[in-house]
């Protein structure tokens, strides 16, 4: 199954230099990392490859690989977004 091309998965780097992979969807891969930046993340790779579509298709997928949301990220989570 191919992945779908609005779904993207970002090894980003808050403020304080802590790692998460970060799900989000976007029109396309430019839209997608305006998107983490405006919500203030640094952006390091695309890993959308190193992942299987059936890895964000719910929650519990994602908690198992890893993946997390920009919600999650800035609402759930300590990360720090930068200024």
């Amino acid at each position: 199954m191919e992945p779908d091309f609005s779904d993207y998965v970002f090894l980003c780097v808050d403020y304080t230099g802590r790692y998460a992979a970060v799900f989000v969807q976007a029109d396309d891969k430019d839209q997608a990392i305006r998107k983490l930046e405006d919500a203030g993340l640094e952006v390091v790779e695309d890993q959308t490859e190193e992942y299987d579509p059936e890895d964000w298709a719910d929650d519990q997928s994602m908690a198992e690989t890893g993946i997390i949301t920009i919600n999650q990220l800035l609402h759930n989570s300590n990360f720090v977004p930068f200024p």
